[in-house]
């Protein structure tokens, strides 16, 4: 096999999400600690390469950031799949023996090269998150072809894979499994962004990015972005989303209603939605109400439900918090999302006063599309052959989802055959199987 990269495999995972309390503490089965490795480091023939193989190798990284400036201009490249927690359950949100510290101020690029990391666990902090990227480069840094599963990231103030991040964040061909909780705001991969250089225009680039686990916040809420509702340090300037060929497939909830969507929770200034596709649940979820406990003159007052109320799929575009902010422009290309999951394609305030357009096809529409699994997968711009382009179906052609195809495609191996150009032919290249 040439290519070493792995299609993605998604399901739909739809969860009951509320915001319970944090239970801390091992159980007696957890895994020994991990020591994290002391004589990690760059590889010898190259001072810019790092390799991670190993959990103790993961946990190294995160200690010795000091040590390499946080690893600007440095590339760390998994060579395998790591646990940090076997045999433990995200689910119980249990804090499991290892937990994982943090990275702050990351200024390089971690490449996942297709490997999965399962059991990564950061709870009670303000910002929880699997690497909290700071101080970006020339939109230069980010992380790319990695799968992360069975994580827990629980944050009083940000949550997500990437929290708090200041500057131009870049992910691409990610597939994220996990809980992410926070008391403020949380998004599947990136809550917000921001910058304290008034000139700089920052940036959340997403492409072919796939979250499926749950999100739940008190404030802004979203399956891949929780809020670019940010200004700079004099408050001006714009704080782009750039989603392309992305999708969720978890439950995105918030007890702030206007703050919650399948994909981007709060979006307050410039967006642009390309191929983006939304099949989980988005909902403002009212905590339920203690019962009154009953008096000697009064009876019992019954305890009131908790409730959801139907969110957009795809985005909330909201007035920004400082009167000074440009009014954002929202573009939406051939987006979908899954019929019938009773939330509405898009919600506007009325005090927002920015633009929207929606196009499908090059042609402008005056609503956001609805579509089951087989009519997506039945769309050219859908489909994947010997190189991704979009989305594709699994065996069972119940889902589409966005892949990661290089050069293998459900198992087969494909090669290049370049026919070179002649006087009376145009050069072409064949994959062959």
């Amino acid at each position: 096999m040439k290519g070493s990269f792995k299609k993605i495999a998604a399901f739909l995972i739809v969860l009951a999400v509320i915001i319970p309390l944090c239970i801390v503490g091992a159980s007696s089965d957890d895994p020994a600690p991990i020591v994290p490795n002391p004589n990690w480091g760059p590889v010898a023939n190259d001072k810019k390469i790092f390799e991670i193989s190993s959990a103790a190798d993961l946990l190294a990284m995160a200690a010795q950031r000091g040590s390499y400036k946080s690893y600007e201009g440095y590339t760390i490249s998994l060579t395998a799949d790591i646990d940090l927690n076997p045999g433990w359950d995200a689910s119980s949100k249990v804090a499991p023996t290892n937990l994982w510290p943090g990275m702050f101020y990351f200024y390089g690029t971690f490449d996942g090269a297709g490997h999965t990391i399962k059991g990564l666990c950061q709870m009670g902090a303000e910002n929880g998150c699997f690497i909290t990227c700071g101080l970006f480069k020339d939109g230069s840094t980010g992380i790319k072809n990695l799968q992360i599963e069975n994580s827990y990231f629980q944050g009083t103030k940000n949550a997500g894979i990437i929290s708090a991040t200041r500057g131009t964040v870049l992910l691409e061909n990610l597939y994220v499994d996990a809980i992410v909780e926070s008391g403020d705001c949380a998004g599947g991969l990136v809550s917000w962004f921001f910058t304290s250089d008034a000139t700089s225009t920052p940036k959340a680039v997403l492409t072919n990015c796939v979250f499926a686990g749950s999100v739940s916040a008190k404030g802004s809420a979203g399956g891949l972005v929780g809020t670019n509702n940010k200004t700079n340090a004099v408050g001006i300037g714009t704080y782009d989303i750039i989603l392309t060929d992305c999708a969720n497939y978890g439950t995105v909830v918030s007890e702030t209603e206007g703050k919650v969507a399948g994909l981007i929770g709060s979006c307050v200034n410039n967006a642009k939605l390309t191929r983006c596709y939304n099949a989980g649940a988005a909902m403002v979820y009212t905590p339920e109400v203690p019962a009154v406990p009953a008096t000697d003159t009064e009876p019992e007052i019954p305890a009131v439900p908790a409730s959801t109320a139907p969110a957009p799929a795809l985005l909330n575009v909201t007035a920004g918090t400082v009167a000074t902010e440009a009014a954002p422009t929202v573009e939406i290309l051939d987006c979908y999302y899954l019929a019938g999951e009773g939330v509405v394609g898009m919600a506007k305030a009325a005090d927002a006063t920015g633009t929207v357009t929606v196009k499908y096809a090059g042609v402008e529409a005056t609503e956001l599309a609805t579509a089951t699994v087989a009519e997506l997968v039945a769309k050219n711009e859908f489909q994947a052959n010997d190189a991704y382009k979009g989305w594709a179906a699994n065996a069972e052609n119940t889902l589409a989802l966005p892949l990661v195809v290089y050069e293998n495609i459900n198992g087969h191996d494909f090669e290049d055959v370049v026919t070179a150009p002649t006087c009376s032919q145009e050069g072409y290249t064949t994959h062959t199987c």
